[in-house]
């Protein structure tokens, strides 16, 4: 239900999706899944979610993550904002 929820957030829609694939249920909810997925793509606050605000590293790795398991073609440009991590 919450999959197909347009007004849940972004994040918490790819947590659900993320979560239920990993229980091995995935298969039961692909439909949904993919329904939301394009959804969530073809609006254009998604792609400023991703592109401008800023995220956690988890959120990032996420939805790359999730977008490339079920198929869309995501490049890693999508997501240069990302910050500098510096390791001493």
């Amino acid at each position: 239900r919450m999959i197909k929820d347009e007004n849940t957030d972004i994040w918490i829609k790819l947590e659900l999706i993320d979560d239920v694939k990993r229980l091995g249920i995935g298969y039961s909810f692909d439909m949904e899944i993919g329904e939301a997925l394009h959804r969530c793509l073809s609006s254009e606050t998604f792609i400023d979610t991703i592109t401008h605000n800023h995220r956690s590293l988890h959120e990032t790795a996420l939805s790359f993550r999730v977008l490339r398991e079920y198929g869309y073609d995501v490049t890693t440009g999508i997501y240069i904002r990302l910050p500098t991590l510096i390791f001493f």
